[in-house]
């Protein structure tokens, strides 16, 4: 198993194994205008579509207006995003959300030959982003961790990292923070729930007598 799948299966194990908070979920803030949510989905999410349009070789003031009409169809839609059907996850509800907005852009470029005198050519409407979901849930998580490291615990983030994506056992990571073996586990834990509480829609929902795919 290659290290970037032991890390997503990790921590996809680590959130599986606790029932999630009880605490409102970022998209229940985003539904309720919350602007500090919205600003955190940009922060989180905003990165991860701006890569996925710009592999669809967008460039320039293309990339920049295709990725705002992407912000804006989430605002419009937000309040259509169900968690509750098994494998439906919030990134994959973007996903789709993107890859309809750029198969309406490269129609829409189809249907334009001036825009084609340069001679370039343009990418067909089923030749989309090739997204590698592990990576965008990773990167979903650092980027909520750099944050988090600002605004709940460096140290506790730190301690999540070390313990997730190097494999260090609490006692190493002790040793490290020059901490106890159980102050480690309590920050690594401490960094779990405050990721949970913004991720929480990034985990499918397990329905009784459901199999693992």
């Amino acid at each position: 198993m290659d290290s970037r799948r032991s890390i997503h299966v990790r921590i996809v194990l680590m959130v599986k194994s606790e029932s999630l908070s009880t605490s409102r979920s970022l998209i229940e803030r985003m539904r309720d205008d919350s602007p500090a949510a919205w600003k955190r989905y940009a922060q989180v999410y905003g990165p991860m579509i701006t890569h996925w349009c710009w592999q669809s070789q967008l460039r320039g003031d293309d990339l920049a207006d295709l990725v705002q009409e992407v912000h804006t169809s989430v605002l419009k839609q937000i309040g259509n995003f169900t968690h509750g059907t098994k494998g439906t996850t919030f990134r994959g509800w973007l996903r789709v959300i993107t890859r309809n907005k750029l198969i309406d852009h490269f129609r829409a470029k189809e249907h334009a030959p001036q825009a084609m005198g340069d001679g370039t050519s343009v990418v067909s409407p089923e030749v989309m982003f090739d997204t590698d979901d592990q990576q965008d849930f990773i990167g979903l998580v650092c980027r909520t961790l750099e944050f988090l490291k600002q605004e709940f615990s460096q140290p506790s983030c730190e301690a999540f990292e070390m313990y997730h994506f190097e494999n260090k056992s609490f006692q190493e990571i002790a040793d490290q923070q020059g901490i106890t073996a159980g102050a480690a586990r309590m920050r690594v834990y401490r960094a779990r729930d405050a990721l949970k509480q913004i991720l929480q829609d990034e985990w499918p929902v397990e329905h009784p007598g459901s199999q693992e795919d």
